[in-house]
């Protein structure tokens, strides 16, 4: 009887404290390859920001008061910033996988070995793959290049990336 009167009494805690868990729980699913796939966010910034500045909330809540709640809720969103820290590292998003590709290609151009480097097109793209291999004999890519400024355009559920 006491826990229900305390929880009534702090429902709008639960709430934010159930905002937050949502935040950190993501929306993420299982793709094809059996592995979460998606992230509502790119970066983990906007979530730990949030996260941050509940902890701070609830930080001064509990100095202010010294109850033990709060300084569970402050604690709670600090272990929770950790949890999406780790969940960004686990979680690879669509962007992200092009990304990698991109980074792998630029890579093996520099390696100026052709095999690596055609394994990256499509099938059926003979024509572009053997100029491709014929222009990489007259190139010289030096080590140390740097793909910078990438903006990748993802389309959900097709392949299609920009």
């Amino acid at each position: 009887m006491r826990f229900k009167k305390w929880f009534t009494e702090h429902r709008r805690t639960w709430l934010v404290l159930l905002a937050a868990l949502g935040l950190v729980s993501g929306i993420a699913y299982f793709g094809p390859t059996e592995r979460i796939s998606m992230w509502f966010t790119e970066d983990p910034w906007p979530p730990l920001m949030i996260l941050a500045v509940l902890a701070i909330v609830f930080g001064i809540a509990w100095n202010a008061t010294r109850r033990g709640m709060y300084f569970v809720l402050a604690f709670g969103m600090v272990a929770a910033g950790v949890l999406v820290l780790i969940a960004e590292e686990m979680i690879v998003t669509e962007s992200e996988e092009v990304e990698a590709r991109v980074s792998a290609l630029g890579d093996a151009v520099v390696d100026g070995t052709p095999e690596p480097i055609l394994s990256f097109f499509a099938k059926g793209t003979e024509g572009l793959q053997s100029t491709i291999a014929n222009n990489l004999k007259i190139v010289d890519v030096r080590p140390g290049l740097r793909i910078t400024d990438m903006e990748i355009q993802h389309e959900p559920g097709t392949n299609k990336a920009e």
